[in-house]
Order: C-alpha cells, then structure tokens, then sequence
C-alpha cells in the first residue's frame, strides 16, 4: 500500500492545482499519507539504532518525486523545495507529532500523552 499513496499523491499533485498551495499540500499528505495509514513509523524507524527490514524511504521517495515536478514546474507551485526538505528531515525527526505514528489511533494516543507535542503544520502554515 505504500506505492497507493505515492502513485496518488503523486497524479493528484499533477492534475490539481489546490495541491500545490502549501494548504493543499498539507491536506494531501493528511489525506494520502496520514489518514490512509502510510506507517511511518515503521517505514522511518526514527530513532532506532537499528532499522528493521520494513524500513523504506517511501515518503522521502515521494517527496523526492514531488521535487521532480516542482523543478520542471517552477511557477506551478506554492511552496519550494525548502519545505519538501524541511517535511523529509522532520519525518525522521521525530520532533513533530504528526508523521511519527503508523495509524491515526496511535497518533490520538500520542496526542492524549503529549497534548503539548508540536503540530508539522502549525510550522508550515
């Protein structure tokens, strides 16, 4: 299911301009990613000493291919490469709440845990 949300997010990032506002981008990766279930934290393995054999670079790759485009495309988009870099480096981070968990059950536990856990999009927005 990691290829869904790249492919997806991906042609949705082609075929809709509201995506490539920096609200829309921020409502992609919720609905895409989060909301879908994308496990990051079993795909990022931030902070492990270790990762394990489910460790795979599938965010980074989209945001990868996100640049892609946001090079062919300059003017197309809201935002720069500077914040795909910034949503890379902060996915592995784990110093934001919102790509830390693999469901969004988890991430309602961490938020009852940790209320004061920094949101990634109160940083970007």
């Amino acid at each position: 299911w990691d290829r869904t949300a790249q492919c997806t997010a991906l042609a949705q990032l082609c075929l809709d301009g509201h995506y490539r506002t920096l609200r829309g981008l921020a409502c992609l990766v919720e609905k895409d990613w989060l909301a879908l279930g994308h496990r990051f934290e079993l795909r990022a393995a931030p902070g492990a000493a270790a990762p394990g054999d489910q460790c795979a670079p599938v965010f980074a790759q989209f945001l990868c291919c996100a640049h892609t485009l946001l090079v062919q495309h300059p003017t197309a988009f809201e935002y720069n490469a500077r914040l795909l870099a910034f949503l890379d480096t902060h996915a592995l981070s784990a110093r934001f709440a919102t790509l830390l968990a693999d469901c969004d059950a988890q991430r309602a536990a961490d938020r009852a845990a940790h209320p004061t856990a920094p949101s990634l999009w109160d940083a970007v927005l």
